[in-house]
């Protein structure tokens, strides 16, 4: 297994864990003491960033330097727009906790950002060995 697909593999427990986490925290504890009715949604901007930039990544490192860069920075650009509708849309019409649920969006959103970083850097292209001497 290369580290590529070793970063994607952490990054799916890691998912895994905080998704199974809260859910046993949402069952055991009342909502009224602490706020984890929002477990789910506050998890669902980062783990969707995540999903949709490791395929991106995936899909545009076949292509050549110049579509690469479009390729990625286009789908950030759009991926960006769409949590910001997701968000916005989650705290006025699902009514959530502001201040909870925007403190953990970021921590949950810096969390695999930093694993769809770690991707690119070890899903860099190949190069072809140039034999001339």
């Amino acid at each position: 297994m290369d580290a590529a697909n070793r970063t994607l593999l952490i990054a799916g427990i890691v998912i895994s864990v905080f998704l199974i986490g809260g859910a046993v925290l949402y069952a055991i504890q009342p909502e009224e003491e602490l706020h984890f009715r929002e477990i789910f949604w506050r998890q669902l901007p980062g783990i969707l960033n995540f999903v949709f930039g490791a395929a991106t990544i995936r899909y545009a490192r076949n292509k050549d330097d110049k579509n690469f860069m479009l390729i990625v920075l286009g789908a950030m650009t759009l991926i960006m727009l769409i949590l910001a509708v997701f968000i916005i849309f989650s705290l006025y019409l699902l009514n959530f906790n502001q201040k909870y649920y925007i403190l953990t969006v970021f921590i949950f959103y810096f969390l695999y950002l930093t694993f769809e970083l770690i991707y690119l850097v070890q899903s860099e292209k190949k190069k072809p060995q140039n034999n001339v001497h």
